[in-house]
């Protein structure tokens, strides 16, 4: 921590010399101004800055029922959250709405250019500092104490000079948005063709993968699958080591996850063997079922073993009709989303029953076709995952070269007046 400090603070103090040191104190103001009806809920990313909840599908925080101890923001305040700081998650809000309590709003005074103040604040020098004066016992916990926060010394240039970095940085922000974006519609319409030839490809409608003609039979997944869910593993029985327990977090779209693992002693506390996951077995989170990425569905392989089926987790085992493979594309095609999409039950999380995953008809081909067609799908779709796996990796490196250029204009590494654009379109 000490070698970050002082890096920072030697960037910070390598600054131009006409650049004043000020306290942060003397540009902000924290305001408290709750009560405020209809304005729409904002929050704080670190990517995106200030923007309205309801324009991203990321964010899956409840808002409280009751909205009267939210705080009011003004376009031109700053918006800090203070367990999230020592992320970069602050930004100077182009937007009128309300935030949660815990974050912390600041009017901020007239002898600073809030865009200005705005790049500064999310650079990488007082974001390593945030992380340094963060205080809790895991970094989710970490709170930033707003008094430590207003301590920090704030570089203050002229206000012409804001301005013109202001200016530079939002234009080459703006072609670096441009190119990440337009890089990422390209992923996505690869993505949805993949669908589109998914869809199809299970329901014998395309040549695309050389399908034979073959008799499609109307089956319901109970009828070729015994399916197995709901065994509850009491947490308070959880223990550091023993067989994983395969939960709903374990299950991603199209693989198994094993980042969040928790081990149930079976000598302690014996479970019947058809708790027991096999390779092959398929299963699926019930809770939440589409994300993002699609439904969470993924075949069991060998390396996933040993593992217990626990609760909120379908599990789905074939009678030898069916390859688990093809079934898995076949709950991956719009097909199924469409067919039981009306029924989900629950509110705040949308759950899947095990009945209604039972009753899902659909048209089976024979085995071969099944094979021959899931394997075609599998070199289509690592040609998605290439190109997207591509594209995230551009958008990192983009994403740095930016932030890097906001550090070296904002901390006076250049002048901003007679440098050159840095952005690139090359890839």
């Amino acid at each position: 921590m000490s070698s970050a400090f002082a890096v920072s603070a030697g960037v910070l103090a390598a600054a131009p010399a006409h650049w004043r040191r000020i306290p942060l104190w003397t540009v902000v103001r924290r305001r408290e101004k709750t009560g405020v009806v209809g304005k729409p809920l904002l929050s704080v990313y670190r990517d995106h800055g200030v923007v309205p909840k309801d324009s991203r599908d990321d964010n899956f925080n409840r808002p409280s029922d009751d909205l009267s101890r939210y705080q009011y923001v003004r376009p031109g305040d700053l918006v800090l959250n203070r367990m999230k700081a020592w992320q970069g998650s602050l930004a100077v809000s182009e937007h009128e709405g309300i935030v949660s309590p815990a974050y912390l709003v600041c009017g901020l005074s007239p002898a600073v250019q809030p865009r200005f103040l705005h790049y500064l604040l999310r650079s990488e020098p007082y974001v390593h500092l945030y992380r340094l004066l963060s205080q809790g016992v895991r970094p989710n916990q970490w709170d930033l104490d707003y008094d430590a926060f207003r301590s920090l010394t704030l570089l203050c240039p002229p206000l012409d000079e804001q301005r013109r970095i202001t200016e530079f940085l939002d234009a080459e922000a703006g072609h670096f948005a441009r190119v990440i974006e337009a890089r990422a519609r390209q992923s996505a319409l690869l993505e949805a063709r993949f669908q589109q030839i998914v869809d199809a490809a299970v329901t014998g409608y395309t040549s695309s993968l050389d399908i034979p003609a073959d008799e499609w039979t109307p089956v319901k997944i109970g009828r070729i699958c015994r399916m197995q869910s709901d065994h509850p593993f009491p947490s308070e029985n959880f223990a550091a080591d023993g067989t994983p327990l395969l939960r709903g977090v374990n299950v991603g779209v199209g693989r198994v996850d094993w980042n969040d693992v928790v081990c149930w002693d079976e000598k302690r506390h014996p479970i019947p063997r058809q708790f027991r996951l096999l390779a092959g077995d398929l299963v699926l989170g019930m809770d939440r079922p589409w994300i993002s990425g699609g439904l969470r569905v993924a075949e069991v392989e060998q390396r996933d073993l040993p593992a217990l089926l626990s609760q909120r987790v379908a599990r789905l085992r074939g009678n030898g009709s069916v390859s688990m493979a093809y079934l898995r594309r076949v709950f991956g095609s719009s097909h199924f989303k469409t067919s039981v999409e009306r029924q989900l039950t629950g509110v705040s999380v949308p759950h899947l029953s095990g009945d209604q995953i039972a009753s899902f008809r659909f048209l089976l081909p024979g085995l071969p076709v099944q094979k021959l067609v899931a394997a075609g799908l599998d070199r289509q779709e690592r040609l998605v995952v290439a190109f997207s796996d591509r594209v995230r990796r551009q958008r990192e490196v983009m994403l740095e070269r930016r932030r890097a250029l906001i550090t070296a204009a904002v901390t006076g590494q250049f002048d901003v007046t007679t440098t050159h654009p840095v952005w690139t379109t090359t890839w």
